[in-house]
């Protein structure tokens, strides 16, 4: 198996590894739709809640802030303590 050949079943087993992921995240959410709610249909539930998820991850993006080179630094040396260096 040569690199490209290898790089092309990484990349299909990382695609087959999402979809895995997706469907089961699909099917917990048509779980809970089918146990709690009843006012909304499916799509409609499912929109709202997606929405919900991809604001509250533009948030945690935004809030993320990048380290100072004082708190590398800091982190750094934290670190080869617990590695003992």
């Amino acid at each position: 198996m040569n690199l490209y050949q290898f790089t092309e079943y990484i990349q299909y087993l990382s695609d087959e590894l999402t979809k895995e992921q997706s469907d089961k995240q699909e099917e917990k959410l048509f779980q809970i739709w089918l146990h709690k709610v009843y006012e909304k249909s499916y799509p409609e539930w499912r929109k709202e809640v997606m929405k919900n998820v991809n604001k509250n991850k533009n948030q945690n993006t935004n809030s993320n802030k990048k380290m100072t080179e004082k708190e590398e630094k800091k982190s750094i040396k934290k670190a080869e303590r617990i590695l003992g260096r």
